[in-house]
C-alpha cells in the first residue's frame, strides 16, 4: 500500500473524506497525513528489525507487512490526523484502538525458536 492510500484510508475512517470538501483543505490534510504515516511507520518498523527506515514520500510503498498495514497502521494515522485537526473525541477513540491493535500483534522479536529442555538423567 502507498503512503497516499494509507492517508486516504485514515481520512475515510475519520469521516473527513466525503467528496464535497474543500480540495485545498484536503491537500493540507494529505500533507499532514504523510507526516503521520512516517511517525506511525517508525513506531512499528523497528520491532525485530535492524535495517534503517528512510523517510517516506506520498508515492512510496510502506515497508511493513500487510497485516500491520491493514490491521494496525490506519488507526494510528487516524489518531495523529485527528490530533492535528483538534478533534479530541476522535483522537481519543483512535488512540485507544491503535494501542490495543498494536499490542495484539505478535512481534517476531518476542518469539523464541527453541525446544523446551527436559530433565536429563545421568546413568553412572
Amino acid at each position: 500500500m502507498t503512503v497516499t492510500a494509507m492517508v486516504k484510508k485514515a481520512m475515510t475512517l475519520l469521516g473527513y473524506l466525503d467528496g464535497v470538501g474543500d480540495p485545498a483543505e484536503e491537500t493540507v490534510l494529505t500533507e499532514k497525513g504523510v507526516a503521520a504515516v512516517n511517525q506511525i511507520c517508525a513506531d512499528l518498523f523497528y520491532r525485530g528489525r535492524t535495517d534503517e527506515l528512510k523517510p517516506l514520500r506520498a508515492a512510496d510503498e510502506i515497508p511493513l507487512s500487510g497485516r500491520l498495514q491493514q490491521d494496525v497502521m490506519p488507526w494510528g494515522v487516524a489518531m495523529l490526523l485527528a490530533g492535528s485537526e483538534n478533534d479530541a473525541d476522535s483522537q481519543a477513540i483512535f488512540a485507544s484502538l491503535y494501542n490495543k491493535k498494536r499490542v495484539a500483534v505478535r512481534w517476531e522479536d518476542r518469539v523464541l525458536d527453541r525446544l523446551p529442555k527436559g530433565e536429563t538423567e545421568c546413568i553412572g
